[in-house]
């Protein structure tokens, strides 16, 4: 049956990027918005896919408050986004750091500053590998070394291609393929999973009475804590920042995206509890982070797994593309460029796009190496961690904006 799985995912993964590719490039004003908030959607990669499940069982109901907080970014965009994209009218920011360096003058802050969004989003690159290893193990039981370089060669592959042909438009389709497999799993999975479970979702609600599931997700002790980090990583996350700023999108587009971005993430909560429960009402022994694709498989229904499978490859794969591009971008802002006479060397474009290439693929070997190194199992701490190192982010983002007094070595 893993093969059977394996072939869906495939089939699924072949058809949803090439379906969003073609949105991309022939679709008109509308089409453009929609692959906007779906690109927004997955930008939380493994996370919405498989750590949301496991926060569910850990903390209940505050999951959706931490999720709504994610999506909160375009409604605080008036005060904190807004005078940054005036700015960047006329200067162009690529990321935060290269507008914490503009702000406050020094190379020791764009150094500092690119130095901690690598250390911060580490974790979330360490996530990535693990919703990818998963996926592997659950289908393929032998050589799966070589899927993991495949892996490594279509990321290095796109990343290539986004390099020349300009990062940010060209991974944002990618992204929407993501988001939109992302969204049909979901729903998938969980109706498939109720159904076949439960039988309908009047007897699951009777279970949930019953089993006592009812009173221990109602848990709120931890909503404030999650809506914090998760509300003020959003502002600092790189793609977040990359999609709003430095792509220079319309206001009408930030208008959509204001309502459509929570609406999707809302929809995409009213699943996550339904697979929670169905997991635990049929004891299943896989972890909570492989539910979207293990209790589909568990109650015979291949093509849901497939599906389940081919969103999380295929949203982690998109998250290490964009995560990995934008940092390298920063990091030959900040260590390479100021360093090397521009003027001297010939075929400047060429050089600079190398460089970027070499940089993303350290980051993803770095990334892979940890992963074997950090014994990590729970998707659900590795972005707790980045997240709550991403919220360190954003008060000198404020204070680069609110506070005309404040001085580089304070932010620092």
């Amino acid at each position: 049956m893993s093969l059977d799985i394996a072939l869906i995912a495939i089939g699924f993964l072949l058809a949803s990027t090439l379906g969003a590719y073609l949105l991309a490039a022939y679709g008109g004003a509308r089409s453009q918005s929609l692959i906007l908030v779906l690109a927004l959607f997955a930008g939380t990669g493994a996370l919405l896919a498989t750590g949301t499940i496991e926060m569910a069982g850990r903390y209940g109901f505050s999951v959706v408050l931490a999720l709504f907080a994610f999506t909160m970014v375009f409604l605080f965009s008036p005060l904190i986004f807004y005078p940054i994209r005036r700015l960047n009218e006329i200067i162009r920011f690529a990321s935060l750091v290269d507008f914490l360096t503009f702000r406050f003058r020094g190379r020791a802050i764009a150094v500092i500053a690119c130095s901690s969004l690598i250390i911060v989003t580490m974790p979330l690159f360490l996530a990535q590998f693990l919703a990818l290893s998963s996926v592997h193990d659950f289908l393929f039981e032998d050589d799966k070394w070589l899927f993991r370089l495949n892996d490594f060669a279509v990321i290095m592959l796109i990343n290539w291609s986004a390099i020349k042909q300009g990062m940010a438009r060209s991974l944002r389709w990618v992204m929407a393929a993501a988001g939109f497999l992302l969204l049909l799993a979901l729903a998938t999975s969980a109706l498939i999973s109720v159904e076949s479970i439960f039988g309908s979702i009047g007897e699951m609600n009777q279970w949930v009475v019953s089993s006592g599931q009812r009173l221990i997700v109602q848990r709120m002790d931890s909503s404030y804590s999650l809506f914090v980090i998760f509300l003020a990583a959003s502002f600092a996350l790189p793609i977040n920042f990359s999609i709003v700023i430095s792509e220079h999108i319309s206001d009408d587009q930030v208008y959509v995206s204001a309502w459509g971005y929570p609406l999707l993430m809302l929809l995409a909560s009213i699943t996550i509890f339904p697979l929670l429960w169905s997991g635990i009402a049929v004891q299943s022994s896989s972890p909570l982070q492989d539910y979207l694709f293990a209790i589909p498989a568990l109650v015979q229904h291949p093509i849901a797994a497939g599906l389940g499978a081919a969103s999380i490859v295929l949203v982690s794969i998109a998250l290490l593309c964009n995560l990995s591009t934008m940092l390298a971008k920063m990091v030959l802002n900040s260590f390479i460029l100021p360093t090397k006479a521009l003027h001297q060397q010939p075929h400047l474009s060429r050089w600079i796009n190398l460089r970027l290439l070499a940089v993303s693929a350290g980051l993803i070997i770095a990334g892979a190496l940890l992963n074997h190194i950090v014994k990590a199992r729970s998707i659900t701490d590795l972005y707790l961690v980045g997240f709550a190192g991403l919220a360190h982010l954003t008060p000198g983002m404020l204070a680069s904006i609110y506070l005309p007094n404040i001085n580089r070595t304070g932010v620092i």
